[in-house]
């Protein structure tokens, strides 16, 4: 039925999910050389956004690295730049999530498919958890050879922690329904 626990996990877990897919950022990083350029790598479920701006008083080489590192075409401005530099739809994971999530949710009176959706989300939710955690430690390595290791500035965003609490939610609905299961089965062995 709706009005139990698992349902109301269930539905924090698909509120976390949605302010995933809204694109708020999961991780950015900040790097800048006080002289020359500030760059700020958004990392959402839309892909990769790059924003910044570069100063008059840029290096050639530098400029080449970052044009390189942006991959604009040769002649672009670098005075005041914003690209997309992966823009893998992320969100198509969370919205699959999402649905999972839902469908678990409303078939409460099919447990076995209940069970069989939980189960799915939660092994999404956690694989695409582990992988952001893998991407923070790993995706920063192009800034860090363009600005120094010490210039870079790792920030994990609101989208991580609504990603990590989803995980948690759909975990304690799938408990919830594996204890009504347990219920109904001993009920059914006293009738």
């Amino acid at each position: 039925m709706l009005q139990r626990i698992q349902t109301i996990y269930y539905a924090l877990a698909v509120i976390c999910l949605l302010v995933l897919t809204l694109g708020l950022d999961v991780y950015t990083y900040d790097g800048a050389i006080s002289d020359s350029f500030e760059l700020t790598a958004h990392y959402n479920s839309y892909g990769v956004q790059v924003e910044g701006t570069a100063r008059e008083n840029l290096v050639p080489e530098k400029a080449e690295a970052l044009k390189e590192y942006l991959q604009l075409e040769e002649g672009s401005s670098l005075a005041s730049f914003s690209t997309s530099t992966v823009s893998f739809p992320f969100y198509i994971i969370s919205i699959l999530i999402l649905l999972l999530t839902l469908g678990a949710m409303v078939s409460f009176k099919n447990y076995k498919r209940q069970i069989r959706m939980g189960r799915m989300a939660f092994f999404f939710a956690l694989v695409s958890l582990i992988a952001t955690v893998v991407l923070f430690y790993l995706s920063g390595e192009g800034m860090e050879t363009l600005v120094g290791e010490e210039g870079v500035v790792k920030n994990i965003g609101f989208a991580f922690y609504a990603l990590a609490l989803s995980v948690a939610f759909i975990f304690l609905g799938n408990i919830g329904v594996r204890r009504d299961q347990k219920l109904i089965s001993s009920l059914d062995r006293l009738r």
